[in-house]
C-alpha cells in the first residue's frame, strides 16, 4: 500500500506526500530489521528534503537516522543524528519536536552508560509533559521505561520496579512501549526474586512480540527475557532464548545485543557445569565484544563498560 502510494505521489510530483510515504517505507523496514531498505528510503527523503531547503523537514530526516541508527544499535551514530536534529528543532523553535528527540537522546545516553547527563535530561522532559501536557504526555510510558532502565543500570531495583510499573500501567494497549515495559519489568522483578511474577510478565512479552511483526522487539524480548530466566535459575530457558536471540542479533549485525547473548549463554553453561560450551560461548562473547568496541570507539564504549549491569557480564 505504502510504495503504491509512493508511486503514485512521486508520478504527481507532490515532494510532501512523497516524504511522508519514505517515512513509513523507512519505519516498515526498520520493524522488520531490514536496515540497509530503511537506509536507503531515508537517503531518497533527505534529498527531498535538501531540495525543499525547509530546516523542519531536514530535522525529521535526522530524527528517523536516529531511530534507525539506535535500533542497529550504533549508539554513537544514534545519538549524533539526534543531537542534530534537536538543534534543527530548536532553530524552528518547533518544542514538539525537541521532546520528541529528546526523548530518544536520553535513551540512547542511558544505553551508553552517560547516566548523570541522562538523568539531567529526563528531569527536564518530565517537567515538559508535566507543564505542557497536551500530546507530550504520549512519551510519559517510554520517560518511565528510559527512568527505569537507567536505575536497574545503576543498580537500584526498587527505582527501577516503580518505573517499569508504572510504564506498564501507562502505555497504550499493544504498543511497543508496552510489550518493552513488560519484559523489562520482568527482568527487574526476576532481579528481585520475585520468579513468579518475572516469567508471567515475559510469556506474555514473547508471546505478544511474536506476533507483532516486529523483528526487534521480538529478539530483544528474547534476549530480556533470557537474562530474567538466568536470574531466576531457569538454565534451559536462558538457553533456549539466548540462542535464538543471537541468531538473530547475528544476521542484523547488532553487536551490542549479540555480545550479551553470548554472554548470557556463557553464565547458562556455567551453571550447568558444561566446560566445553563455557569456553566455546565465551571466545564468540569476546569476539563480539571486540566488535562491538571496533564499531563504537575505544572511548565510547569504555564508558559503556563502566554500566554495573553491563560488568555483571564482563567478569
Amino acid at each position: 500500500m505504502v510504495q503504491q502510494a509512493l508511486e503514485y505521489f512521486q508520478q504527481l510530483n507532490y515532494p510532501r506526500s512523497v516524504g511522508i510515504c519514505l517515512t513509513q517505507l523507512a519505519r516498515g523496514h526498520r520493524r522488520r530489521a531490514e536496515f540497509a531498505a530503511a537506509e536507503d528510503a531515508l537517503n531518497k527523503k533527505l534529498e527531498i528534503a535538501k531540495q525543499s531547503n525547509n530546516p523542519g523537514a531536514l530535522a525529521d530526516v535526522d530524527y528517523e537516522f536516529g531511530l534507525l541508527r539506535f535500533d542497529e544499535e550504533k549508539y554513537p551514530e544514534a545519538l549524533e543524528k539526534c543531537d542534530s536534529a534537536v538543534a534543527t528543532y530548536q532553530s524552528a523553535n518547533d518544542t514538539f519536536g525537541i521532546a520528541f528527540a529528546n526523548t530518544n537522546r536520553a535513551k540512547i545516553l542511558v544505553r551508553l552508560g552517560r547516566f548523570d547527563e541522562a538523568r539531567r535530561l529526563l528531569d527536564e522532559l518530565f517537567k515538559t509533559t508535566t507543564e505542557r501536557k497536551g500530546g507530550y504526555s504520549q512519551l510519559l510510558p517510554e520517560l518511565d521505561l528510559i527512568k527505569a532502565e537507567l536505575a536497574f543500570g545503576e543498580g537500584n531495583l526498587g527505582q527501577a520496579t516503580t518505573s517499569a510499573s508504572e510504564a506498564v500501567k501507562t502505555a497504550p494497549a499493544l504498543s511497543d512501549v508496552l510489550t518493552e515495559s513488560k519484559f523489562f519489568l520482568g527482568l527487574v522483578k526476576a532481579a528481585s526474586g520475585a520468579k513468579g511474577e518475572a516469567k508471567q510478565l515475559c510469556d506474555e512479552a514473547i508471546n505478544v512480540s511474536s506476533n507483532s511483526g516486529n523483528s526487534r522487539l521480538y529478539s530483544v524480548a528474547q534476549l530480556r527475557c533470557a537474562e530474567a530466566a538466568l536470574k531466576g535459575n531457569d538454565v534451559q530457558t536462558a538457553l533456549t532464548l539466548a540462542t535464538q536471540a543471537q541468531s538473530r542479533f547475528a544476521r542484523s549485525e547488532q553487536h551490542e545485543s549479540e555480545w550479551r547473548a553470548w554472554a548470557v549463554l556463557s553464565r547458562a553453561y556455567q551453571q550447568l557445569g558444561d566446560q566445553t560450551k563455557v569456553q566455546e560461548t565465551l571466545k564468540n562473547a569476546d569476539s563480539a565484544r571486540s566488535r562491538l568496541e571496533q564499531e563504537w570507539g575505544s572511548s565510547v564504549f569504555k564508558q559503556y563498560a563502566t554500566r554495573p549491569d553491563i560488568q555483571v557480564y564482563s567478569h
